[in-house]
């Protein structure tokens, strides 16, 4: 029913002033002081995920988590609140990502690293064999150059099984380098003819 009186009216103007208040103030009272809770278990979730190994095997989600997480600080210094709120959740989710992304990341560069091991132990023990029957001088900077090559891949072999897999990755490009051009010097040393004896 329409209210009949003007005192009647007055107090339902005011009733309908008085909710309206408090719904705008429900509504702006989440983003009226910094998330500072929200922000903190951002980053719990960041420091989890680079302990986990997020870092290494799932860095591009990691670094977005960051992102978002700094990007939140940024915005609370500016105090626009609720959109470092919006950061804050999102930094929040993204690391738990990169943290739930780390165990498939380590798999993966665990069968980069063991296929690389694979092909270049195939190479290392072929030049060896090469290189016992190389004779002359370039047949000993073959050798030298050999050795010290094995020396390295040794390395290479106790990372992989430490499961520093990244750096195994990374490794196996400068071996393959090397075997490359090793084997171009083997071959080059091949072809020369061998020395003859001073009784020939």
């Amino acid at each position: 029913p329409f209210p009949n009186s003007k005192e009647e009216v007055m107090r339902t103007i005011a009733r309908a002033t008085s909710f309206l208040s408090a719904v705008l103030l429900a509504l702006t009272f989440g983003c009226a002081k910094p998330p500072t809770i929200e922000i903190t278990d951002a980053e719990n979730a960041v420091n989890a995920a680079e302990q986990a190994g997020a870092l290494e095997y799932a860095t591009d989600n990691f670094q977005a988590a960051k992102d978002a997480l700094s990007d939140a600080k940024t915005k609370v210094e500016a105090k626009d609140y609720k959109n470092a709120l919006a950061s804050a959740l999102d930094a929040k989710a993204k690391a738990e990502a990169a943290q739930a992304a780390v165990e498939s990341g380590k798999a993966a560069a665990k069968a980069e690293a063991q296929a690389g091991i694979d092909a270049i132990e195939k190479e290392v023990t072929a030049l060896g064999d090469k290189a016992k029957k190389l004779k002359g001088a370039a047949a000993g900077e073959v050798k030298t150059a050999l050795n010290a090559l094995e020396a390295d891949w040794t390395k290479v072999k106790e990372d992989f099984l430490a499961a520093n897999f990244t750096r195994v990755n990374s490794s196996i490009k400068a071996v393959t380098a090397r075997v490359e051009e090793l084997k171009a010097k083997a071959e080059a040393a091949a072809a020369k003819p061998a020395p003859k004896s001073k009784g020939a």
